[in-house]
């Protein structure tokens, strides 16, 4: 009598069958052989408006091996003055920085990217990929600010399907947008889920689209917190407020 496999485990199969799996090669195709790439960073480089208290993003074209980088794979400094930094990965592929302590005002500082770091498949980061990322902290406060809403506070009879857009005074960026900066409540503290994006024609403008209609004549707060940040790490110095009252 023939016993059946199972198709639950295919690299026993492989096994089974006198073969191997080489890193970063799938059982059904091939091998994966592109290298990763940066390809996007908070604060850009050059950027001369930084915060003391910036965390910083990194964006790669694809996700790096598991627990990298590693501390010993990133170094924050200002000449001789080290910056220990700890790292956490809010999304695949996106690796987020915290300096363990705040940055001195109007000093230069250098990210570095070691070479030893590389994708799940061991491929390398590609040659063309940025190793260095150069900002200036600002020399005073300078915080982020919303310069115009739609609608606008205290606005009467708003449509209940709208989209509400927040204008900053500078660009923000993919990297730190997330809706958990953006809250709409009722008068009875209830939530109202809201999608966030940037306007693709202008990255001063956040576009937030409620997830439903919303209540007709109800006073309605949106709140936006602090932890938003724009392409410098800049962030708004306390939360901002807009209220207004739906149509009947």
């Amino acid at each position: 009598m023939t016993r059946a496999i199972p198709l639950r485990a295919p690299l026993a199969l492989l096994v089974l069958a006198g073969g191997c799996l080489e890193p970063g090669a799938s059982p059904f195709g091939a091998r994966d052989e592109e290298a990763p790439l940066l390809v996007a960073s908070v604060p850009f480089e050059g950027a001369l408006r930084v915060p003391p208290d910036a965390e910083l993003y990194l964006s790669f074209s694809e996700p790096l091996a598991e627990g990298q980088p590693t501390p010993g794979q990133v170094q924050l400094r200002s000449g001789e003055l080290v910056v220990p930094v700890s790292i956490d990965h809010p999304r695949p592929g996106l690796v987020r920085l915290l300096p363990g302590e705040p940055l001195h005002r109007g000093l230069r500082y250098n990210l570095g990217l070691a070479n030893s770091l590389h994708d799940p498949a061991f491929n390398p980061l590609d040659p063309a990929s940025p190793r260095n990322l150069g900002f200036t902290v600002a020399t005073a406060d300078d915080p982020l600010q919303v310069v115009a809403t739609e609608p606008g506070e205290g606005a009467q009879g708003v449509a209940r399907r709208l989209e509400i857009t927040l204008d900053f005074d500078v660009p923000l960026s993919t990297l730190t947008l997330d809706r958990a900066h953006f809250v709409l409540e009722d008068e009875a503290g209830s939530s109202v889920g809201l999608r966030a994006a940037l306007d693709d024609a202008e990255p001063r403008r956040v576009i937030l689209t409620p997830f439903a209609e919303l209540p007709a004549d109800t006073l309605l707060t949106l709140t936006v917190t602090p932890g938003l940040r724009d392409v410098q790490s800049r962030h708004l110095a306390v939360a901002f407020v807009l209220t207004f009252r739906t149509a009947p």
